[in-house]
């Protein structure tokens, strides 16, 4: 049987009969696409051929598409099979208009959670957070080379930010972290001293660097800050991603505190270091020419104001956050159960009462490799009870791996789009790590807010 070309199909029954084996889904769905939809339309129809073995069949599907296209082609295809999997058999396109009517909610936010007074950010395609923002929407890439070589001898790219003076190693993070700092509290005068949380990749990353350069890194932002911080309640998280929840618990700990008005919550982390970059391509884990399922390093900052207290002027709200526990971790050689992001994510929108398909938007922080997609996309799928038609946004796409800055990014995109009025209904961060660690933080909008 002779595979058809996928690309000027638009009716799956045609392509996919229920008899059709599992073999020429495979053969159909590798083919170079255009038309990133039929991808979509097609992983759906693949996966429900083989409904018994959807955990055999979505890897053995994905296995092949990481061979023909790249994963951010990918994108529709979370939503695709989520819909299937509710019953729906419309592929949602992969910007749908929020002024759609059936898109419309009369959702209000409740008036006692945390506001986002905040968020800022800076990364290899923006030094500020508009700049970022635009970047990451319209999925604008900077790549140069790290003058470091892969395992066949290729030069390796990344995603590096353009400092003026030639920096390496911690000196990387403390820029950034003054950077976001300084933004996070520029126009901003608080009566009392702001503690900072803030989250780092571990301190062996750097092998060339002081033991405890990670204190030094809190020790010069305390030093050069523009408001009054709180070292006291102030502390430095440096366990990469797996900090990042437990940096978000921290600083909702606080703010649950009369006593404390506003917290400073995020993240620095960078992947560009020559050392970190050839570590790395000796794991086996940067995409390469030889090795499809890896990611592109790179580097960020980015930081959360948050405040419980009423402001006009908030970006968005908190509406809920949990986190959940993956025992299938990456080093862990056992069957991805999706188990920890499913759980997080459930447990946030029960808190925020809201169902998963209302969302108008999820952002992801997957760097790239392919395991972490599936975690997705089988959490998803067993989340929605109705159809999807929300939007995924992955700044990784544009960023590259950005570590324990990651998911504080994917927070300050969804506050950024929904205080521009693009998202009018709740969006949802997830954050993943190599860990068992998982996270979940559901974000909303204020009633007729654009700016």
């Amino acid at each position: 049987m002779t595979a058809p070309r996928l690309a000027r199909i638009r009716n799956v029954d045609s392509i996919f009969p229920a008899q059709v084996s599992l073999e020429l889904c495979h053969d159909l769905v590798t083919r170079q696409l255009d038309d990133v939809n039929v991808l979509g339309e097609a992983l759906v129809a693949a996966l429900n051929v083989n409904d018994g073995a959807n955990a055999a069949s979505l890897r053995a599907s994905l296995d092949r598409f990481a061979l023909a296209m790249s994963w951010s082609k990918l994108l529709p295809a979370i939503v695709a099979y989520a819909n299937a999997r509710a019953g729906s058999t419309t592929t949602s396109s992969p910007r749908p208009s929020s002024s759609d009517p059936s898109r419309q909610t009369t959702w209000k936010p409740p008036p006692c959670w945390p506001r986002f007074r905040r968020t800022c950010t800076i990364c290899s395609v923006g030094l500020d957070l508009t700049d970022t923002m635009a970047a990451l929407y319209t999925h604008v890439q900077l790549v140069e080379d790290l003058d470091v070589l892969d395992n066949d001898g290729e030069p390796l790219s990344g995603m590096k930010i353009r400092f003026e003076q030639d920096l390496a190693g911690p000196a990387r993070l403390t820029a950034m972290a003054h950077a976001v700092v300084d933004e996070a509290t520029l126009t901003f005068e608080p009566a009392d001293k702001v503690p900072l949380i803030l989250c780092c990749p571990e301190a062996e990353v750097f092998a060339q660097a002081p033991k405890d350069w990670p204190n030094q890194l809190l020790a010069e932002v305390f030093a050069q800050a523009a408001i009054p911080l709180d070292r006291a309640r102030s502390r430095i998280i440096s366990r990469g991603r797996a900090g990042m929840t437990e940096a978000l618990g921290a600083a909702l700990a606080l703010l649950k505190d009369s006593s404390t008005t506003f917290c400073l919550v995020g993240g620095v982390d960078s992947y560009v270091d020559a050392d970190r970059v050839a570590k790395l391509v000796d794991q086996g884990r940067l995409l390469t020419q030889s090795n499809k399922d890896g990611f592109k390093p790179g580097e960020a900052g980015a930081m959360l104001l948050l405040t419980n207290r009423p402001d006009p002027d908030a970006l968005a709200t908190w509406l809920g956050a949990a986190a959940g526990n993956e025992e299938a971790t990456r080093d862990a050689d056992r069957p991805i159960t999706r188990a920890g992001v499913q759980e997080a994510m459930a447990k946030a929108l029960a808190l925020a009462k809201l169902p998963y398909e209302s969302l108008d938007c999820l952002a992801y922080d997957f760097p790239g490799e392919q395991r972490y997609f599936e975690e997705l996309l089988l959490a998803s799928s067993r989340l929605a009870k109705g159809p999807v038609t929300g939007t995924v946004e992955l700044p990784a796409f544009s960023v590259g791996e950005t570590g324990a800055a990651a998911g504080f990014l994917s927070i300050a995109m969804l506050a950024f789009l929904h205080s521009k009025g693009v998202h009018k209904r709740p969006s949802l961060a997830v954050l993943t790590c190599d860990g068992p660690e998982r996270g979940a933080v559901v974000l909303g909008p204020f009633p007729g807010q654009a700016r």
